[in-house]
Formats: C-alpha cells, sequence, structure tokens
C-alpha cells in the first residue's frame, strides 16, 4: 500500500481522461494503450537513487488481457530491490479493485537469460498476476525500485525508453539530483 511520502506522480483524472482517447477504433492495431507511464528518480551524491515508477495501461484486445494479467519488474542484487506499492484494476463504471500484492506475486531468478552464454543467479524477476482483468479495464501500478550499490562509484546512470508495442499517449521521466551529479549523454 502507498505511505504518505509515496505520492502519485500523474493525477488520476489526466490519466483517465486518456482512457476516453483510447478506443479500439481509434488504435486498430493496438492490443492495449499505454494512458501514462511516469517515472521519477531522487539520486544521492554517491549515486544511489530511488525510483517511482506509475503507469495506467488500457486493455483493448483478448489479446491485451492475456498479456496484461502479469506484471513483470527485474531486479539484480545486491544492486537493487523493488517494491509494488500500488496495484488496482480500474473498471469501465469506474470501480477500483484493489490487488492483493501478496498473494498474487512471487520473485524467481529471471529466466530469459536461460538462452545466453551469461547466467546470474541475482537477476531477479518480481512478477505480479492480475487476476479479474477484462477488456475495457484499466490496469494502474507503482512501484519502488531502490538502488542501494551502484556499478560505477559516485555516478548515477539510468535510462527511459520512449516507445514499446502498444501505442503511448503520455510519458515522462524526471531526476531530482544533487548538483555534483549533472546530466550528461553519451
Amino acid at each position: 500500500m502507498l505511505a504518505a511520502q509515496d505520492t502519485l506522480l500523474i493525477p488520476p483524472q489526466e490519466a483517465l481522461k486518456n482512457a476516453q482517447k483510447a478506443t479500439l477504433q481509434k488504435y486498430p492495431d493496438a492490443d492495449s494503450v499505454i494512458l501514462a507511464d511516469c517515472e521519477k528518480n531522487v539520486c544521492n551524491k554517491d549515486g544511489t537513487y530511488k525510483m517511482w515508477h506509475e503507469v495506467y495501461e488500457k486493455v483493448l484486445t483478448e489479446k491485451g488481457k492475456r498479456e496484461g494479467k502479469t506484471i513483470s519488474f527485474d531486479y539484480t542484487l545486491p544492486y537493487e530491490t523493488v517494491e509494488i506499492k500500488l496495484v488496482e484494476i480500474i473498471k469501465p463504471d469506474g470501480r477500483k479493485i484493489p490487488v492483493d500484492i501478496a498473494k498474487n506475486s512471487k520473485t524467481a531468478v529471471d529466466s530469459s537469460q536461460m538462452g545466453m552464454n551469461i547466467y546470474n543467479p541475482n537477476d531477479k524477476v518480481l512478477q505480479l498476476a492480475l487476476p479479474g482483468l477484462e477488456i475495457g479495464d484499466i490496469i494502474h501500478y507503482v512501484s519502488l525500485s531502490d538502488t542501494v550499490k551502484t556499478r560505477v562509484p559516485d555516478t548515477w546512470s539510468n535510462y527511459g525508453i520512449f516507445e514499446g508495442h502498444s501505442p503511448i499517449l503520455y510519458a515522462s521521466m524526471t531526476a531530482d539530483r544533487p548538483k555534483e551529479l549533472p546530466l550528461v549523454n553519451i
């Protein structure tokens, strides 16, 4: 559940306003539409940081429903951990159905690395099942990644991908950081 300091990044009314625009008629090739996807990074001088991530996604088709029934969060120990703060399914009539995070989540070694020649048992994936998801529903979740050890000392690094398999109506990434860690890109 969200604590007082874990403020939402997106005003719900803004994200839900986008839901009216996200129809199969407007996006005939989409199985779902990302209504809003926001990330906020709060960095420390030593490069460690917390990243809040909030998403609203509307399910448009049966395939979108199948793909949306599980949300995955990747992380690598001992560098970071991930915690799911809030998950709810918003029905077309506006009802918000909370998802029991403890009951519907599990952590495992990331199986996607099985096809590679490098295997790291510390590469983890936290998966959350969404029971009762239907076409027309909106998936809303907030997660917190806590990077407690940097790969490069005194350096903050992250990246954002502003594209995907689904249309994205709104996306943002912010970084609150000390002046000692100016933004640079390569």
